[in-house]
């Protein structure tokens, strides 16, 4: 199966264990009561805070294992990878390059990628938050929006202030 088909499926599961867990939501908040509501609220809020704060702290740990880590070991070690490790597998380090467009550079990218035979990897694009933002002000304001070409559905949610 190529990449690009397990990270759809990868997609795909997370999607389903997402809307399976809402439902469950859903049929645990059926009968409560706005007080039980909002106590879970509060609850929930604190621990997707503390889940939050967590991953950035493991997403840390990684880059460092990934990043410096294990390449400064073999490299230290002056083992060739890949290295089987008896218990975790076959350990390799990949050559691979991190990338960002420069402040100020992108048109001047995009310039460079279509005088040179590469335009299709430009895709005209919008922030959807931004959009969302305008979207928004632009209905209390009486101003003009895409209605027809636009999924909206208001909404009201929940905020608990301390």
């Amino acid at each position: 199966m190529s990449k690009e088909l397990n990270e759809i499926n990868d997609l795909n599961e997370e999607s389903s264990a997402y809307d399976d867990a809402k439902n469950e939501a859903r049929d645990w908040a059926r009968g409560k009561s706005l007080n039980e509501l909002a106590a879970e609220f509060k609850v929930v809020k604190s621990v997707k805070e503390d889940l939050e704060l967590e991953l950035k702290s493991v997403n840390a740990k990684f880059d460092v294992l990934r990043f410096e880590a294990i390449p400064n070991k073999v490299d230290e070690m002056g083992l060739e990878s890949p290295v089987k490790i008896e218990g975790v597998g076959r350990v390799s380090l990949v050559a691979d390059i991190l990338m960002s467009v420069k402040g100020g550079q992108k048109p001047n990218v995009i310039e460079w990628l279509r005088g040179n035979g590469l335009g299709d990897l430009v895709k005209e694009d919008f922030n959807a938050s931004t959009l969302k933002s305008y979207v928004r002000n632009a209905m209390v304001n009486g101003k003009p929006y895409p209605d027809e070409l636009l999924n909206i559905t208001p909404i009201v949610k929940a905020s608990v202030l301390k």
